[in-house]
C-alpha cells in the first residue's frame, strides 16, 4: 500500500516534470529507483491510483472465528450476525479510499471517471448515502 502511494506520487512528479520541460534527464532521478522506471512502460500516475482505491474496495473481510455464521449471545442467548464487524470493515475502506483519493489529489494528479467510481463503490459498501452525493456533487463540478 505505501510502497504504490509512494511509487503514485513519484509518477505525478516525472508526468508533471515532463509537462514543464520537454528536455529532462530522468537517468539521474533513476538510479536509486529499485522499481524501475515507469516513464518507458506507459503507465501513468492515475492509473495507479485508481488500482490502489479498487482493490481496497474490492478486499474482502477476514471472517470470523464461526466462518460468517450467525451465533448466540452468551449474555442474552439471542442470535447475532458478524454484520457489525463487516460495518466497520466497510467505514475503514470507505476511509482508506478517502485517503488515497485526497492523497491524489495533494500530489498534484488530476482524478477522472474511474476514481469517482471507486470512491462511489467504496461509499455503497459502507451505507454513506451523504458522502456519495458529496462525491457526486465533485465529479458534476469538474
Amino acid at each position: 500500500y505505501t510502497s504504490l502511494m509512494t511509487r503514485a506520487d513519484r509518477l505525478v512528479q516525472m508526468e508533471q516534470s515532463s509537462i514543464d520541460s520537454t528536455t529532462s534527464s530522468t537517468s539521474a532521478q533513476h538510479e536509486d529507483d529499485p522499481m524501475g522506471s515507469d516513464e518507458t512502460s506507459g503507465t501513468k500516475a492515475i492509473e495507479v491510483y485508481t488500482e490502489l482505491m479498487r482493490s481496497l474496495v474490492d478486499k474482502r473481510p477476514l471472517r470470523g472465528g464461526n466462518n460468517g455464521k450467525s451465533s448466540k449471545s452468551k449474555a442474552s442467548g439471542v442470535p447475532t450476525t458478524s454484520s457489525a464487524t463487516k460495518d466497520d470493515h466497510n467505514s475503514a475502506v470507505l476511509m482508506q479510499v478517502f485517503l488515497v483519493f485526497q492523497q491524489m489529489k495533494v500530489s498534484g494528479a488530476t482524478p477522472d471517471t474511474a476514481c469517482y467510481n471507486a470512491l462511489l463503490r467504496a461509499c455503497a459498501r459502507a451505507g454513506d448515502y451523504h458522502r456519495a452525493m458529496e462525491v457526486m456533487k465533485e465529479l458534476q463540478s469538474e
